[in-house]
């Protein structure tokens, strides 16, 4: 996927690892930060060296199951509740 956010937060709420190929420069840049870090995911600018990859964690479950978790846990936040109470 492009490293959109829209992409991204899909993929956390169901907890699936990213896969991110390209990105706007400036506006997209911080999101491919985002996946890398969290370990929710990967940045491969080449298409068939993404494929590689995918398919490898394909293969491997315990890296799926790592990138997985890493991608639901980037998707939560258990203050959620509260921060939204103490803006309004």
């Amino acid at each position: 996927s492009k490293a959109g956010p829209g992409s991204i937060a899909e993929a956390a709420a169901c907890g699936r690892p990213c896969m991110i190929y390209d990105f706007l420069p400036g506006q997209e840049e911080a999101n491919v930060d985002f996946v890398v870090k969290r370990g929710m995911g990967a940045f491969e600018p080449d298409a068939t060296r993404a494929a590689q990859v995918v398919v490898s964690w394909l293969d491997d479950k315990s890296i799926l199951l790592k990138l997985s978790e890493a991608s639901r846990q980037a998707n939560t936040n258990p203050q959620a509740a509260y921060d939204i109470a103490k803006t309004i």
